[in-house]
């Protein structure tokens, strides 16, 4: 299949920084599992060319996503040729960084594709992230701690509690469910 002129650049979802609970598994920085490879195949196959990768830091990455989605834009305009069309996507951060690359860029971003973007950013979202905590304390689990731990281990393990509450509400379908 030949190249139709249309680059598709993704840009990844929010990525640790280092390894978190609950498994402290080291984290993956590897570009090569997004788009799934059936997205993939089908774009390729279409004459889509795909550019994607990792950023040059993990975590609330936003300024490195967009130096990766303006680095590989150059080096393909350079190296392959320059496209007639240009289309971001990301998913999560990938969604703000999207987002980011399309407003800073309109002269060679010809449309944007951020799917479950945190457009708000980092305040907003951890905004949200506390909203949920503290719906969790009120409905499911009321002797849940927020703040005040005194060591790590206690944090995971009311983590670990809080998941566990969760799943048994959500699974309860008795009387319409939780």
């Amino acid at each position: 299949t030949s190249w139709n002129g249309t680059l598709l650049i993704y840009s990844h979802g929010y990525r640790y920084a280092q390894p978190a609970p609950p498994d402290f598994q080291p984290v993956e920085t590897s570009a090569a599992s997004a788009p799934d490879p059936d997205t993939a195949k089908t774009l390729l196959a279409q004459g889509y060319a795909l550019a994607g990768s990792s950023y040059k830091t993990n975590g609330w990455a936003v300024a490195d996503g967009v130096a990766a989605g303006e680095d590989l834009y150059a080096f393909f305009s350079e190296k392959v040729g320059k496209p007639y069309r240009t289309i971001v996507w990301g998913d999560s951060l990938g969604g703000l960084i999207t987002q980011t690359l399309a407003e800073k860029h309109p002269e060679w971003v010809d449309g944007a594709a951020p799917m479950c973007g945190v457009m708000a950013g980092v305040l907003p979202n951890m905004n949200l992230a506390l909203d949920v905590e503290y719906a969790t304390k009120q409905l499911i689990y009321p002797d849940m701690k927020i703040t005040g731990f005194t060591s790590y281990q206690e944090a995971v393990d009311t983590w670990t509690e809080a998941v566990k509450r969760l799943v048994a509400a959500a699974s309860d379908t008795a009387g319409g469910g939780t």
